[in-house]
């Protein structure tokens, strides 16, 4: 019954989200893929400003960002990362950095941000957190052999365009024995959105999000080791019904009913401690999570 709630209820969300998308003359559809190299995935703001902490506890790390759907996506890798910082030692490239509001959660200082997106990066330069800034070009990473010691990727890899040129560019500048530590969501999100939103609304939200490489765990951990990457920590994460629930709560979000002023204030306050708690079951071990966590040893000597 549950199901079939979901069910109905998520398709009702697309049908607004279509009427919606119609009367903004939106880019993106099911149909009209986004144009070549358009991907602003990585910019959340221009203003350098990273997302407001929200204490949760527990070991959970949140970051108010301007969606709740994203702020409640973005703590489930941001508690993950502060887990296991430490094996992550400096000097660390943040590869895809965005504009950074992502890593200043994390880290005071980190010695590189690299991303191909020149407004984002000026972003991330304004912060104060990173000693240098460098835009790539296509799958070239502008950084000297066995530079860094860690690289660290947060949802960058799945929009890559050639991802097994990126992945050896990485093992080109970490040292022997560095380490890369990523997140990508895996084919199952598409999965999951089929399940509660249909085919045309998952196809719609991986074309908008710019997702160019869906694969599955075994998948990502073969092209890794294809390159002379070996996995130490794997993790998946996200099930169905917190899919369900990230999209779902898109509602409430600046382009919805969080245009409204105080909405979102008055959710986090009536709904923080259980979105606090969705997030912690979220990130437990599952064996049918959406999105993949990794962090892998360079080999060679």
């Amino acid at each position: 019954m549950k199901d079939a709630i979901y069910r109905t209820l998520g398709r009702a969300g697309e049908t607004l989200e279509w009427f919606r998308h119609r009367a903004r003359g939106a880019r993106f559809s099911a149909d009209s893929p986004a144009p070549p190299g358009f991907d602003r995935t990585g910019l959340v703001s221009l203003q350098g400003v990273p997302a407001a902490l929200r204490d949760a506890g527990g070991g959970l790390v949140f970051a108010r960002y301007e969606s709740v759907a994203h702020s409640l996506w973005r703590a489930q890798e941001l508690t993950l990362f502060h887990a296991h910082w430490e094996l992550l030692p400096a000097p660390l490239m943040d590869f895809g950095a965005g504009d950074g509001s992502f890593t200043a959660v994390l880290a005071s200082k980190v010695a590189w941000a690299v991303d191909s997106d020149p407004d984002a990066l000026a972003a991330a330069g304004g912060l104060g957190i990173y000693e240098s800034v460098a835009k790539c070009t296509g799958s070239r990473i502008p950084l000297p052999d066995r530079s860094v010691r860690s690289v660290m990727s947060n949802s960058v890899l799945e929009h890559v365009d050639e991802l097994d040129a990126v992945l050896a560019e990485i093992a080109r500048v970490l040292v022997p024995g560095g380490r890369l530590g990523l997140t990508v969501p895996l084919s199952r999100y598409t999965e999951h959105l089929t399940t509660w939103f249909g085919p045309r609304a998952a196809a719609a939200v991986n074309i908008e999000s710019s997702h160019r490489n869906m694969m599955t765990r075994a998948e990502w951990l073969e092209r890794l080791e294809r390159v002379g990457f070996s996995p130490s920590v794997v993790r998946e994460y996200q099930p169905d019904w917190f899919t369900y629930w990230y999209r779902m709560l898109r509602l409430l979000g600046p382009r919805g009913l969080g245009r409204v002023p105080g909405v979102q204030a008055a959710c986090w306050r009536l709904w923080g401690g259980r979105w606090a708690d969705m997030v912690r079951s979220s990130i437990s071990e599952t064996e049918d999570g959406a999105c993949l966590f990794v962090i892998a040893e360079r080999s060679g000597t």
